[in-house]
């Protein structure tokens, strides 16, 4: 069982649980690819992504097939990425 905390640690001015309704903001699928092809920031390629070690191609980052949740350590850059879409 998971319980989520009242306030979002990264914006405690959100609630910490809800539901996300869907935007084009939050898809990172690239237009007319498969969905392991996504439009990531090009920060994002100077952090680690389990299972994702050489996933970067020119244009765009090609996720392992092995699932599609995977983990990251979020720098500045990336925390400022994520409040941008969550707000």
């Amino acid at each position: 069982m998971y319980t989520a905390s009242s306030k979002l640690s990264f914006l405690p001015q959100l609630s910490g649980a809800g539901c996300l309704q869907f935007s084009n903001r939050l898809v990172l699928t690239k237009e007319k690819c498969s969905r392991r092809v996504w439009n990531l920031p090009d920060f994002f390629r100077q952090i680690p992504i389990s299972y994702n070690a050489n996933s970067w191609k020119e244009d765009c980052f090609i996720s392992a097939a092995k699932g599609q949740e995977f983990v990251f350590e979020a720098n500045n850059n990336a925390l400022e990425w994520i409040k941008d879409i969550v707000q």
